[in-house]
C-alpha cells in the first residue's frame, strides 16, 4: 500500500509523457520551429556542437599522432612567480602553499601577498616563510585584490608569472603542464582547467561540479581551440612577464582577469587553454553567496566587453582586429544573448500558447536534458578522470532548472549594471578602492 503513490507517480508521468509526444507530433515543422527556436537556432549551435567541435578535433590530432608541446631541457627552463593574493584565508592558505610547494616543476618562486587579513592567514604566511622557500609580504592594510596581485609584480623574480587565488590548490604537475604551452613564442596567456574540490557538500556544490566539468571546462576548451577565450580565470592563470610589462597592472575593482586577458588580446598574443592543467577550486555552499558570485561575474561582461573595451567594435579603428572582435560577439551571445533570449522566449510562449505552455515546458525539459546527456557523455570521453564526473550523473536531470535559474540571475546583473553600473558598489573591492576605480 506504501508504494500505491509511487505507482500512481510514474503512471501519472508516463501518460503526460504520451501526451506530451501526441501533442509534440502533431505540429506542423514552421510551428515546431516557433516553438522551439531558442533550443534550435541558439543553444543548440552554441552548447552541442561546439562539444562535437572537441571531440572531432582531438579524435584528428589522436589520428595525427599529435602530442602535447613539451617543455625546455631542465636547465633552460624560465624562473616562474607564482602571486598569491590573500585574504582571510586562515582555513585553505596552509593546504594551498603545500600543493606549491609539492609542486614538480623545478625553478618556482612563491609569492604569497596578504591582503590586510583579520584572521591568522598572516601568521601562517609567516611561519612558512620562515621555513621554507616562500616569499610573504603582508600589506597591512586591505587594499583590494588587484593592489595585492600588483605587489606581487612589482617584487616577483620570475620570467613568468602564475596568478592564482588563495583557496585554489593544484595537481602537482598543474604548473609543469600549463607551462609547456608557452612553447609557442606566440602565446601571451594560459588559462589552466578547474574542478570544483567541496563538490560533496551538498546540492548546489554538485550542481556547480556538473557545471565546471560540463559547460565551463568544455566551454574554454572550444574557446582554447578557436582563438576565443577572453577571460584568463583568476585562480588559475599564466602571463609572460613581457605580455603585463606592455599591458600594465591589474586595474582596481572586480573583474581584473578578464580586463588583463583583453589587453593581452590587443598586443596580438594568443591566449591558449591547458586542459591538463588541473586546479581545484571551492564552489559556494549557499545560495546567497552563490547569487552574489555569478551577479559579480555576469556585470563585469558590461563592464569590460561593453564598456570599458567597447573599442574592440569600432571597425574604423587602424587596430581593429577581427578575432578580438568575434572573440566578444561570442562571449556576449554566449552569456548575453541566450539568457536574456529565454526571458523573451518564455514571455512569448505565454502569449501565443499560454494553454499548452506546461507541455512546451516539458518537452523543453526533455530536449535539454537529452543534450545534455550527449554533453556529458563527451566531456567524459575527454576528461582525463573519469571516476568523479560520473557520480555526478544523477545531477544532470536537475541541470537544465539550475541553468535556468542562472540565466535569470544574469539578465538581473546586467540590468544592474546597464542601469545601475553595481560593479562600481561590489564589496569585491573596499570602499576607497571603489572610489579609485574608473567609471567607462
Amino acid at each position: 500500500m506504501d508504494m500505491d503513490w509511487l505507482i500512481f507517480l510514474f503512471a501519472d508521468a508516463g501518460f503526460f509523457l504520451k501526451e506530451a509526444l501526441l501533442w509534440f507530433l502533431s505540429r506542423e515543422l514552421i510551428e515546431l520551429l516557433h516553438i522551439f527556436w531558442v533550443l534550435i537556432f541558439l543553444e543548440f549551435p552554441r552548447y552541442l556542437l561546439t562539444d562535437i567541435y572537441c571531440l572531432v578535433r582531438a579524435a584528428l590530432d589522436n589520428l595525427r599522432g599529435k602530442e602535447s608541446p613539451l617543455l625546455l631541457p631542465e636547465h633552460e627552463l624560465p624562473l616562474v612567480s607564482v602571486i598569491v593574493p590573500a585574504l582571510n584565508e586562515g582555513r585553505l592558505i596552509g593546504s594551498i602553499i603545500e600543493s606549491l610547494l609539492h609542486q614538480d616543476y623545478p625553478k618556482l618562486e612563491i609569492v604569497v601577498v596578504d591582503d590586510g587579513s583579520q584572521d591568522n592567514t598572516a601568521d601562517i604566511c609567516a611561519a612558512y616563510g620562515r621555513s621554507h622557500n616562500i616569499r610573504f609580504f603582508p600589506l597591512g592594510e586591505r587594499q583590494g585584490k588587484s593592489a595585492a596581485l600588483n605587489y606581487g609584480i612589482t617584487v616577483a623574480t620570475g620570467d613568468y608569472f602564475v596568478f592564482i587565488d588563495a583557496d585554489t590548490s593544484y595537481d602537482r604537475s598543474a604548473i609543469s603542464r600549463i607551462m609547456n604551452y608557452f612553447s609557442d613564442p606566440e602565446v601571451g596567456a594560459v588559462s589552466g582547467n578547474f574542478k570544483i574540490r567541496n563538490q560533496s557538500t551538498n546540492f548546489l556544490t554538485h550542481m556547480v561540479s556538473l557545471e565546471y566539468f560540463l559547460s565551463m571546462s568544455m566551454g574554454w576548451r572550444f574557446k582554447g581551440l578557436t582563438g576565443l577565450i577572453v577571460c584568463v580565470p583568476g585562480w588559475f592563470g599564466a602571463y609572460q612577464r613581457s605580455v603585463v610589462s606592455t599591458t600594465g597592472l591589474f586595474e582596481p575593482g572586480p573583474g581584473n582577469d578578464s580586463d588583463l586577458t583583453i589587453r593581452t588580446r590587443k598586443i596580438h598574443r594568443k591566449i591558449v587553454f591547458a586542459p591538463d592543467a588541473m586546479s581545484l577550486t571551492d564552489s559556494p555552499v549557499t545560495w546567497g553567496s552563490w547569487v552574489k558570485q555569478r551577479m559579480r561575474w555576469s556585470r563585469n561582461l558590461v563592464k569590460n566587453r561593453l564598456r570599458r573595451h567597447r573599442d574592440v567594435f569600432d571597425v574604423t579603428s587602424s587596430n581593429f582586429d577581427f578575432r578580438n572582435f568575434f572573440a566578444f560577439l561570442d562571449n556576449i551571445f554566449f552569456l548575453m544573448v541566450i539568457p536574456v533570449a529565454w526571458v523573451i522566449y518564455l514571455i512569448d510562449m505565454g502569449y501565443h500558447y499560454g494553454e499548452h505552455i506546461i507541455m512546451i515546458l516539458f518537452i523543453n525539459v526533455a530536449l535539454h536534458l537529452f543534450m545534455r546527456l550527449v554533453q556529458y557523455v563527451i566531456a567524459l570521453t575527454l576528461s582525463d578522470r573519469k571516476t568523479m564526473p560520473l557520480k555526478l550523473f544523477p545531477y544532470l536531470f536537475f541541470y537544465g532548472f539550475y541553468m535556468a535559474l542562472y540565466k535569470l540571475v544574469r539578465v538581473a546583473a546586467y540590468i544592474d549594471e546597464l542601469v545601475f553600473r553595481g560593479s562600481y558598489r561590489d564589496r569585491f573591492a573596499p570602499k576607497k578602492v571603489q572610489k579609485q576605480m574608473i567609471r567607462y
